[in-house]
């Protein structure tokens, strides 16, 4: 037993020494014409926040800071209230299943010539769509195999 907590040690310090390598081979490419702030530079992280999503080992999601907006979005009171909503759904529609359908309502307030009317229906989906972007989802890759 003690051998093997004595080769999990050895392990981690090949890793370290491994990854301090690639830091010295970053530093050697600096000085060639590569620039770098080492004061802004973060290494070993588990999760990297990345327009609006953060990507970890587990998967990509949406940025908890987005759901709280999602969350605290009052009911549009015009057409342009419900695209800046819609614009916002939209750029997270691939973690909802059936995006499309559920948006439809809104997409038929947003046409020319068609006065904005909220029903009972788009509130309905309003709060489904919230619900839906609000409700924490991991998307992750494929397994092969």
């Amino acid at each position: 037993m003690a051998e093997d907590v004595h080769m999990v040690e050895e392990e981690e310090i090949c890793e370290v020494v491994e990854a301090g390598e690639m830091v010295m081979q970053v530093e050697d490419k600096c000085s060639q014409e590569l620039y770098a702030k080492f004061s802004k530079c973060e290494f070993w992280l588990t999760s990297v926040a990345f327009l609006g999503h953060v990507v970890s080992n587990e998967g990509i999601m949406v940025d908890p800071q987005n759901i709280e907006v999602a969350k605290n979005w009052v009911r549009p009171g015009s057409v342009t209230e419900v695209r800046s909503f819609v614009g916002l759904a939209s750029y997270y529609r691939r973690f909802v299943n059936m995006f499309a359908s559920i948006a439809m309502h809104f997409t038929r307030l947003t046409k020319k010539k068609v006065p904005f009317k909220w029903t009972d229906k788009c509130e309905e989906r309003f709060h489904k769509l919230k619900t839906l972007l609000t409700t924490e989802r991991i998307m992750t890759l494929p397994v092969e195999g």
